[in-house]
């Protein structure tokens, strides 16, 4: 099963409040990857109502393991944000462009949640 993923672009939004246990942001300096960070968190897949945080189902962290979601610059503008679920090695990717609000899975990702998203319809 081929399935074709549109680019989406995420509209802006006011700043959240922190989110409870499990839903644990990294934090950061610059201000840049708390901003790409929300954006992964929020983002839909094409034609879902639901976001891919309540897709994958964030867990609970235990205290003093690292957080589930996290983001690394890669540009000027850009972040690579991975959502790994506790207690597991492998994680989800994100590819987000602040400058234009995109957020694309990496094509690793798209097959990895295309299954979830048909199973849990």
């Amino acid at each position: 099963m081929v399935v074709e993923f549109e680019r989406v672009l995420v509209p802006e939004r006011e700043p959240r409040p922190a989110e409870g246990p499990g839903q644990k942001r990294q934090q950061a300096d610059d201000g840049g990857s708390e901003e790409a960070l929300l954006l992964a968190h929020d983002w839909r897949m094409p034609g879902d109502e639901r976001t891919i945080a309540d897709r994958l189902g964030s867990g609970t962290v235990p205290p003093g393991s690292k957080p589930e979601w996290t983001a690394e610059r890669t540009g000027e503008r850009t972040y690579r944000v991975t959502f790994t679920p506790s207690g597991t090695e492998t994680g989800y990717d994100f590819d987000v462009d602040l400058s234009s609000r995109r957020v694309d899975p990496t094509p690793e990702t798209a097959e990895l949640i295309s299954p979830r998203l048909t199973a849990q319809r």
